[in-house]
């Protein structure tokens, strides 16, 4: 067996041909198309020469408007909903026509699942999806083909996009499954038909849509929904939402967590703001092992991974082995450096209130003269926002001795912050990411630790570029 990942290569293009292609769409192809056919797209924005783009219906965009773009980045083949096969700048060009083409796609992913004939493994949880999808594939990859969702290709567009790339043989297929609302989980599963569900926990990310964390829990319950009885279901057991819908699996269930009732048991043996240490443990064996991931929440992380490699019958000391060299994905708690040489930990992809609270322990452990908070908004919480976003600014008052509040919320932070007890001359707030740069620069010395944390659309990668020097 060949080790390593066989992940979905956009540089190395479709792995099949455009007939096949077309085959799976269940569409009628036109024209005379290259053998070799470039990535699959569905932005005309990253279409490269020789790419096939497939022009789906947004909730308010439709991808046939931006045929001509795709066209003048050099885009190879289109497929397209029959109505628009007979316009002008279609019918001229290589095309599949199907009837719709966001079914079209779902439905040729499916299909392609089944010929891969892999198991898959759904990941899906309110904080840290991507985190252990990089983990369980970095895992696996020692002993596996390891197939794999890209970046943060987690949607019923990106997860088909994803299979659809992928080069086989595979021996397992891991995908990270994202959602806003309920039903979406479902729907991505009858696409993928996981094998293996994992519920990592339950936030409050996506509150302001769902109402609850109850609703929450429900929606992120409906991977366990869509499991064979011959599968597995693998749950946080310090997590009661998560535990709470495992009732819905007719698979059995793999618990991970740190409570001693856990099947696969973690021990942490260092400091929050340490490179975590931990011992793993499973019925059969133990063993102790040093991550490069700083922080106690990265724990739940790890022992979903293993989880999944232990039932993937990955013997648990190379596992472990392999998770010595685990690289952290970029912006979510990378440890960096700054233009003056202050310690920055990178945790700028995304937030919710659980993340952010655990990221200020980490903080809060350094030994630095000056502690930064560089907080931003955590979007889409609804009418717990402003409680939500003053809890955050009450530990930041222990956590920092500085704090920065970036958005619509930072007043809230500050408020919090005050509250607590930190002083008023410690506090700044900033009305976006840009006015937050100047601010961070000027605090910028050596002997100082930020923690920059934010929800994606606030974009505090700005600030971390400008810390480091890699802005412009």
């Amino acid at each position: 067996m060949h080790n390593g990942l066989t992940a979905s290569d956009t540089a190395a293009g479709l792995p099949i041909s455009a007939e096949h292609f077309a085959g799976l769409l269940g569409g009628a192809l036109a024209g005379v198309v290259p053998q070799h056919l470039g990535a699959l797209r569905w932005d005309s924005r990253e279409v490269e020469g020789g790419d096939v783009f497939i022009a789906l219906h947004g909730s308010a965009l439709d991808g046939h408007a931006f045929i001509p773009a795709a066209l003048a980045q050099g885009a190879a083949l289109l497929v397209v909903d029959e109505a628009h096969a007979l316009e002008e700048h279609v019918r001229d060009v290589p095309h599949i026509r199907v009837p719709d083409t966001n079914i079209a796609l779902r439905t040729a992913a499916h299909l392609y699942r089944m010929e891969l004939g892999a198991p898959v493994v759904g990941i899906t949880g309110s904080a840290g999806k991507t985190t252990t999808k990089e983990l369980t594939a970095h895992l696996l990859a020692g002993t596996l083909r390891v197939g794999m969702t890209q970046a943060n290709l987690n949607t019923i567009t990106g997860v088909p996009q994803s299979i659809l790339m992928t080069r086989p043989p595979i021996d397992v297929f891991v995908a990270e499954v994202a959602m806003s609302q309920q039903g979406e989980i479902r729907e991505l599963c009858e696409v993928i038909t996981p094998d293996i569900g994992v519920l990592l926990n339950v936030g409050r990310a996506h509150i302001g849509l769902l109402g609850s964390q109850e609703n929450i829990a429900h929606a992120k319950g409906e991977i366990f929904e869509s499991l064979p009885a011959s599968g597995h279901a693998v749950c946080n057991a310090d997590d009661p939402l998560a535990c709470g819908e495992v009732a819905r699996s007719r698979a059995p269930v793999v618990w991970f967590g740190c409570s001693d009732h856990a099947d696969i048991r973690g021990e942490i043996r260092s400091a929050p703001h340490e490179q975590l240490r931990l011992t793993i443990s499973d019925s059969s064996a133990s063993v102790t092992v040093d991550t490069p991931l700083v922080g106690h929440h990265f724990a739940y992380n790890v022992l979903a991974a293993i989880a999944v490699g232990r039932i993937l019958e990955v013997p648990l000391e190379m596992l472990a082995e392999r998770l010595s060299t685990f690289q952290v994905p970029g912006q979510r708690g990378t440890v960096r450096s700054t233009r003056m040489g202050a310690s920055l930990i990178d945790d700028s992809y995304n937030s919710s209130t659980p993340a952010v609270l655990a990221a200020l322990d980490v903080l809060a452990g350094s030994p630095s003269r000056e502690r930064i908070a560089v907080i931003g908004d955590m979007l889409e919480l609804g009418t717990f926002a402003v409680e939500d976003h003053e809890s955050v600014g009450k530990k930041a008052a222990s956590a920092a001795t500085r704090l920065l509040a970036v958005g619509e919320y930072a007043e809230a932070v500050a408020r919090g912050a005050r509250e607590e007890g930190m002083p008023e001359d410690c506090i700044v707030c900033a009305r976006d990411a840009d006015e937050a740069c100047d601010v961070a620069k000027s605090w910028d010395a050596q002997d100082v630790t930020f923690l920059v944390k934010g929800s994606h659309g606030v974009h505090l990668e700005t600030v971390v570029a400008a810390l480091t020097g890699e802005e412009g």
